[in-house]
């Protein structure tokens, strides 16, 4: 995607996480494992330029979008999170 439609500098990038209900494993145990898929939407031109996945439990959502944001090496981009990513870091 990148190739053809570059990420714009000063564009604003959603980045958001979701579960994938259909992945869930131990569905009715206290330890259930499942897929989270984390991608960065670009306003502006409509589409998903990158795209994250991992299993619950061996990676935190807050993770994954810390590194998609160092992997598109933006310098005045503005991007959107939900609340979960204005924690501190510990």
């Amino acid at each position: 995607m990148e190739q053809y439609f570059p990420v714009e500098q000063e564009q604003w990038l959603a980045l958001d996480g979701k579960a994938l209900g259909s992945t869930v494993q131990n569905p009715h145990g206290s330890l259930q494992s499942f897929v989270y898929v984390v991608s960065v939407f670009a306003q502006r031109s409509g589409l998903v330029h990158q795209m994250v996945h991992f299993e619950s439990g061996k990676a935190y959502e807050a993770e994954a979008v810390r590194q998609l944001v160092e992997k598109l090496g933006l310098k005045g981009a503005i991007f959107t999170l939900d609340a979960l990513h204005c924690q501190k870091k510990r």
